[in-house]
């Protein structure tokens, strides 16, 4: 049996409108799944999205001891599956999104974008 965090099955899941959303929030979720799953949601939320869209994204970054437990936790307490961060932001750029500004911290452990369409 394969088990998701309820957040993450709703994103893959949940009806979205085409063109509808002015402003996509992502605040750690993407680090949440498998490549093939986060391009699925990747793909259907940019469909979503509207030609002015905005998507904010904060997520971890890298593959130290620290990310590692975070996600050893995560595993052990939600029945996370995924094992390893994913690096979105080249299918960000194949639906039309530009990176307008990146901020980090801890580190470069934590990183937070803000992406628009690239017709902006």
């Amino acid at each position: 049996m394969v088990m998701y965090p309820k957040a993450s099955i709703g994103a893959l899941t949940m009806p979205l409108e085409e063109g509808e959303y002015d402003l996509i929030v992502t605040h750690f979720l993407l680090d949440c799944f498998e490549t093939r799953e986060q391009a699925r949601l990747i793909e259907r939320v940019a469909r979503a999205a509207s030609p002015a869209a905005r998507w904010v994204v904060s997520e971890f970054r890298g593959n130290g001891m620290l990310v590692a437990l975070l996600y050893w936790f995560f595993r052990v307490t939600t029945g996370l599956r995924t094992r390893e961060l994913v690096d979105h932001r080249a299918l960000f750029e194949r639906h039309g999104f530009r990176l307008e500004r990146a901020e980090s911290a801890w580190g470069g452990r934590l990183a937070s974008e803000l992406w628009v369409r690239a017709s902006l």
